[in-house]
């Protein structure tokens, strides 16, 4: 069957009508759908970069509390340090002070020890403590106690004889037969003088000038002795000789500080 002149076909018409809403009604599920999709990512994007910015405000907080824990430790090591080499400077100090006055130890009586510990007294001390005693002093006894503190000092093995001097002299106004006592104090201090010169009542006051002049003389043969030791040892050494030697102020006959000869 024809088509109709001069008419439309409204079949057709109807067709493309449909065909159009159609169309229409699916490119706004479409465009509903892509606006839904845009939103979504940028509500997501959103998310992210403040997410980006916590993560940062984190990481920089972290560095600040690592970097200040650094600056306390390395503090805290500076302080241990400056007190270790404060400690050390004290240590230092205190070994040079007391190495800068051998004489010191020096002053102290010469004294040894058995196997027991128990203190040998010098030969002029066994002389006092005998003296007291009986309560008699002889010149003889004196001599006799002074020759045989030089035998023991000499007899050392690797010890340098000492010789002491003889400083005592015959009393011209004494019978020379008769033995020289003492039986009281007064007599003792006469006893005790020699010659002209009287004992000294305070020797330690020249002991530091007598242990200068002590360690000029013996300083040159004590490094020949012992070669290659320290400075401190060569000190030590005098020191021990000191103690022994007759030029010891502490080791001469001298009075008791408070002593009166009438």
């Amino acid at each position: 069957m024809g088509k109709k002149q001069g008419g439309a076909n409204t079949k057709v018409e109807a067709a493309k009508a449909k065909k159009a809403t159609a169309k229409a009604a699916k490119d706004a599920v479409k465009a509903a759908t892509d606006a839904a999709a845009e939103s979504a990512e940028w509500a997501k994007g959103s998310d992210t970069r403040a997410e980006k910015r916590r993560q940062e405000e984190e990481r920089k907080r972290a560095e600040q509390e690592a970097k200040k824990t650094e600056k306390q430790k390395l503090l805290a090591l500076e302080e241990h340090a400056l007190d270790e080499d404060k400690h050390a400077i004290r240590k230092q100090k205190k070994t040079v002070k007391e190495a800068a006055k051998p004489w010191e130890d020096a002053l102290k009586p010469a004294v040894k020890k058995n196997n027991r510990g128990a203190k040998k007294p010098s030969a002029f001390a066994a002389l006092q403590t005998n003296g007291g005693s009986s309560g008699k002093i002889t010149q003889a006894e004196m001599v006799a106690l002074r020759e045989a503190e030089e035998a023991r000092t000499a007899g050392k093995p690797g010890k340098k004889a000492i010789k002491f001097e003889n400083n005592f002299q015959a009393n011209r106004n004494r019978n020379q037969d008769d033995p020289a006592d003492a039986r009281s104090l007064d007599a003792a201090l006469d006893l005790l003088s020699v010659g002209d010169k009287e004992l000294e009542k305070h020797p330690e006051r020249r002991a530091k000038a007598a242990y200068k002049a002590f360690e000029e003389v013996m300083m040159p043969q004590v490094k020949e002795d012992y070669p290659g030791l320290k400075l401190s040892q060569y000190k030590q050494k005098l020191s021990e000789m000191w103690r022994r030697s007759p030029d010891n102020p502490l080791n001469q006959e001298s009075l008791a500080y408070n002593a009166k000869k009438q």
